[in-house]
């Protein structure tokens, strides 16, 4: 599965240009980490790569077709983990919460409650299913956040700043994860300051400066010379 940014921009009401002329291939089976300081549009381009915010030019393609065309229907495919996790939430309990979207597609509760326990097992959170989400410290919600993406099993990950909150341990369970994602086959989008995280598993790097793509490339790219300047 392929998700492709074709010269795609993106302006908010303010008039502030947040993503223009960019961009870029994402490809199955690869992790692309979307890079650069504060304000340099990383969040802008997963929204719009997800069609949650439609470009005001350029075109969002899935496997060559227009993805903002293919909604609502394809949305099962793609997870969306925010940069804060309370965006996301809105059932009282984190079992709920990991089982809302499976429910939508799954009827019979046994199997959603069996795929709930399993993913939840996966991201160290099993004994926080009954807790509300708003009592959950930083690193418990970001993971719970992940975790109600992952129960229904999306083909292309878009996720926002993974590793906040997260302790060195629950980073190392992280990059296992997404590393095992990325041998199934799928369509991994990071976007991240973590330049150590970055190193250990991108194979494609995309550095953003008010919102133009500065840099791009494997690895290699994230020199000293480009960290100083823009990282």
């Amino acid at each position: 599965m392929v998700l492709e940014l074709r010269d795609v921009s993106y302006v908010y009401p303010n008039n502030v240009v947040a993503l223009s002329n960019v961009s870029a291939v994402f490809s199955e089976g690869e992790v692309t980490c979307v890079m650069g300081p504060g304000g340099s549009g990383k969040t802008t381009l997963l929204l719009v790569a997800s069609c949650i915010l439609s470009p005001v030019s350029g075109e969002v393609l899935l496997d060559g077709a227009s993805l903002c065309s293919l909604l609502p229907g394809v949305r099962r495919r793609i997870g969306v983990l925010f940069q804060d996790p309370d965006d996301m939430f809105f059932n009282p309990t984190v079992y709920d919460e990991l089982a809302y979207a499976l429910r939508q597609l799954v009827s019979d509760e046994a199997k959603v409650k069996s795929i709930v326990m399993d993913v939840s097992k996966m991201l160290g959170v099993s004994h926080l299913l009954k807790r509300s989400t708003f009592t959950l410290s930083g690193s418990e919600r970001r993971k719970v956040a992940l975790a109600s993406i992952l129960t229904y099993n999306p083909d292309i990950l878009l996720l926002d700043e993974p590793t906040g909150d997260l302790s060195i341990k629950d980073r190392l369970s992280l990059l296992k994860l997404l590393k095992n994602m990325k041998v199934l086959g799928k369509t991994i989008v990071i976007a991240t300051h973590d330049y150590a995280f970055a190193r250990s598993i991108a194979d494609q790097v995309l550095v953003l400066n008010s919102g133009r793509v500065v840099v791009k490339g494997g690895l290699e790219v994230l020199t000293r010379e480009v960290f100083l300047k823009y990282l």
